[in-house]
């Protein structure tokens, strides 16, 4: 049934820290229903005329205003002034605690460490309010004090400005501040748009543009190497020009290649002279030695080592080497040379 009926305003919470003003709601509405004289039947101030009714439906709405806690510990309640008078001999001393930490608020107020004069007017009526609620008054003339000596150091002359309109009423120094905060905001705008040194403003469409298709030239001055703006654009002297045209003259780009292996060389038959012993000796040519790394850095031109041309072999000299080292017939030596020339096709 509770959730039928929307709330006016919040609910009382279970440790009745907005207790002053969910009991200021509570007065305030059932005064608007001309029911309020229920909450104090059965006391000497009581009115006679109050009916059954009227308490049923004064109760009801302080029920409907409790939270579920509070509602199931007074659920036997069935007057509407004995659950008030409950509530408040339970949480009325709670003002003693909002109170200090009230003053302590009121305390540290300062005008200089809000940005806008209305964050600073809602920030002061919610300190005075809770001031209010716990029997402390704060006047117009006290509000005035505390706007007028928390200015930042920086704007002494205005607070020694507004003291001397010797404003009585602290609403009347709020709409001065509030005026002035708007005018100075003006000439900020004013300021920034327009150029420095009275140079003509920008037209309208000025910062209106399409964008175009495809990639984006990179903005690259070839004169200075700046990225901010196009050559056409550039302003820099001609020394740093030549410093930036000689640097880029002096810029090399190294490619690291890997040099191929150098085909084998084909073995050389060196004939031996006469009465030498042995066959004849197999000689690797030179280019076959240098052997290239393969992961060795070589610059961009190589040079390919080309094998000499394989020497033809003297028949005559072979069949007289072998002849002399193994002493054999003249058929036994043509047999030989036979074999050896079929071995070397």
């Amino acid at each position: 049934m509770t959730g039928i009926m929307n709330r006016e305003f919040a609910e009382l919470a279970q440790n009745g820290l907005n207790y002053l003003t969910w009991a200021s709601d509570v007065e305030i509405v059932l005064e608007g229903k001309e029911i309020k004289g229920a909450l104090s039947a059965g006391t000497p101030m009581a009115p006679s005329t109050t009916t059954p009714a009227q308490n049923a439906q004064a109760l009801h709405f302080l029920r409907h205003h409790m939270c579920g806690t509070l509602k199931n510990e007074y659920m036997a309640e069935r007057s509407a002034s004995a659950l008030w008078a409950a509530l408040k001999a339970r949480f009325s001393r709670l003002k003693y605690t909002v109170q200090p930490q009230a003053e302590a608020e009121w305390m540290r107020l300062r005008f200089a460490d809000f940005k806008t004069v209305g964050e600073y007017n809602s920030a002061l009526h919610r300190i005075c309010t809770s001031l209010l609620l716990c029997g402390t008054t704060i006047t117009d003339k006290e509000k005035i004090e505390k706007t007028l000596s928390t200015f930042h150091p920086t704007a002494i002359q205005s607070s020694r400005n507004y003291r001397q309109e010797k404003f009585q009423q602290y609403a009347a120094l709020i709409d001065a501040l509030q005026v002035d905060e708007a005018q100075d905001e003006v000439i900020k705008k004013n300021f920034s748009s327009q150029p420095f040194a009275g140079g003509p403003s920008q037209e309208v469409n000025a910062g209106a543009y399409k964008a175009g298709k495809g990639e984006a030239r990179p903005q690259d001055c070839f004169r200075c190497g700046s990225k901010t703006h196009f050559s056409r654009q550039c302003r820099a002297p001609k020394h740093v020009v030549d410093a930036y045209k000689a640097k880029k003259a002096r810029e090399t780009h190294l490619l690291q290649v890997e040099a191929p292996p150098a085909p084998a060389a084909a073995p050389v038959m060196i004939p031996v002279p006469n009465g030498a012993p042995g066959m004849a000796q197999v000689e690797a040519p030179e280019a076959a030695l240098q052997v290239v790394p393969v992961n060795a850095e070589v610059p961009m031109e190589v040079e390919h080592v080309v094998p000499p041309p394989v020497p033809q072999l003297d028949i005559d000299a072979a069949a007289a080497m072998i002849a002399n080292d193994e002493k054999l017939t003249e058929m036994e030596i043509s047999a030989e040379v036979d074999g050896f020339l079929a071995d070397s096709i």
